[in-house]
């Protein structure tokens, strides 16, 4: 388990940071908006799965194996442990990501791309004319 959450945050560490710390006199990159959010938004998604991943196996196992058939109870028409094993913890995800989509995750602005550079096209078969950069062009 340790080594999971250390693969985890290490997956969090920004590789710029660590090579810009041996210069302090350089500003650190501001790290772009999307990214942050996106970081976040999957960080709590993560969490979220493990609780209920978590919850489910343990009331599946707890209350599903090794119980007296007699004692079964049933709930909508479903066993216990099913209902509230996995029914209910099924039910509560999806109310918790239509909370999450329509309330957490925010939809940034995306920055500038800077221009492109033009690149001549290269010469076409068979044609002896070229065009360059500016787009003229010159016969060979």
């Amino acid at each position: 388990m340790a080594l999971l959450g250390r693969l985890f945050v290490d997956g969090l560490e920004r590789p710029s940071y660590k090579i810009m710390a041996n210069n302090p006199s350089e500003p650190k990159p501001q790290e772009d908006r999307v990214l942050t959010s996106a970081r976040r938004e999957a960080i709590v998604v993560f969490v979220v799965w493990a609780l209920a991943l978590t919850y489910t196996v343990s009331v599946c196992y707890f209350y599903g194996y090794g119980r007296d058939p007699k004692s079964l109870k049933f709930v909508l028409g479903f066993p216990d442990w099913v209902f509230w094993g996995i029914i209910v913890p099924w039910a509560v995800c999806i109310v918790f990501s239509l909370y999450f989509g329509a309330r957490f995750v925010r939809d940034e602005k995306l920055e500038e791309e800077p221009a492109e550079t033009p690149v001549a096209p290269s010469k076409s078969e068979g044609s002896e004319e070229m065009t360059n950069v500016e787009g003229r062009t010159s016969k060979e």
